[in-house]
């Protein structure tokens, strides 16, 4: 678990960052990450996306936390889409400055053909001191397991192919 400029900010930021070296090449991974329509199928994180793949788009999206509590449904925008390079949106809780998540996956090819996932969450906002704690454990929890699943799914792929 890392924090962002905590003392900087006076706590009102976190950032949750996993990494992990995927079996598949970077295409193969970009369409997994950006095929949305699938998320249900391989994905027991974030259960579904409606939207498109693009800068400025705006989303919706069904977030199952590893915890067992009901659904989050939320709607950001998308801020970056660079193919096969970074996919990142943002959402907000009811005023900016309240709390803020920017999510963001960032691929690198590796030389013996896999990638490399950047697989991050920064929260700000005057609740992160409040909710830290919950969301660091159940967001990294719901990003080791969506994680796994993006693995299998890209093997499956893969295979397909």
């Amino acid at each position: 678990m890392h924090n962002l400029q905590d003392s900087a900010l006076g706590g009102f930021a976190h950032e949750i960052t996993t990494e992990m070296t995927l079996p598949a090449p970077l295409p193969t991974v970009w369409q997994a990450i950006t095929d949305f329509a699938a998320y249900s199928r391989w994905n027991p994180f974030i259960t579904e996306i409606q939207g498109e793949p693009t800068t400025g788009a705006r989303l919706r999206i069904t977030l199952q936390q590893p915890n067992g509590t009901s659904p989050m449904r939320f709607s950001p925008r998308i801020l970056l889409c660079e193919r096969e390079q970074e996919l990142t949106w943002q959402g907000r809780f009811l005023l900016p400055g309240i709390l803020t998540g920017v999510h963001s996956f960032r691929l690198e090819h590796d030389s013996d053909g896999q990638t490399h996932l950047v697989h991050r969450e920064v929260f700000t906002g005057i609740l992160v001191p409040f909710f830290k704690r919950a969301m660091a454990e159940s967001t990294r929890t719901g990003f080791e397991l969506m994680n796994d699943a993006l693995a299998q799914e890209v093997q499956r792929r893969c295979q397909q192919q």
